[in-house]
């Protein structure tokens, strides 16, 4: 869902015969050549670069798990995703994108693209996903058995 989000447009505005589709990277980059290059970074930082990590540390951790194995670097990878959980906001990213629709809604023809239903796919997947993981758990899971 989240390279979905990223590769195609979340929607299309449509006003008279003209047609103007976003992504979140084009938002961003209109955003940087409005030198306004702080909400630039800070949608890339929220929305792509916060979440890409969150999986590729849960994947890190969870696939050797699941092949009975142990990842060799836990603690460092651990503390990183605890430091990324707040500034992880795809949930902020949707709310604006959904206030923006309804307030364009009266001006313009809007069609939303697979980009948006990734994001709110990913959005739910992500809230579980974090609501749900344990790092005692892992822990536990992680560490040898008393004999």
């Amino acid at each position: 869902m989240l390279l979905l989000a990223n590769a195609f447009p979340i929607l299309t505005l449509q006003i008279g015969s003209e047609s103007i589709s976003c992504s979140i990277f084009g938002a961003a980059e209109t955003l940087y050549q409005q030198d306004m290059w702080y909400l630039s970074a800070i949608i890339i930082i929220t929305t792509i670069i916060t979440p890409a990590l969150q999986l590729l540390i849960l994947l890190y951790l969870l696939i050797p798990i699941a092949l009975r194995k142990r990842p060799q670097f836990i603690i460092v990878p651990m503390k990183i995703f605890n430091a990324l959980h707040p500034w992880s906001m795809i949930e902020v990213f949707m709310l604006g994108i959904l206030i923006s629709l309804s307030k364009l809604m009266g001006m313009a023809r809007i069609e939303p693209d697979i980009a948006l239903w990734s994001i709110a796919i990913l959005m739910l997947l992500l809230t579980a996903t974090l609501s749900t993981f344990n790092p005692k758990k892992i822990w536990q899971l992680l560490t040898p058995a008393p004999q």
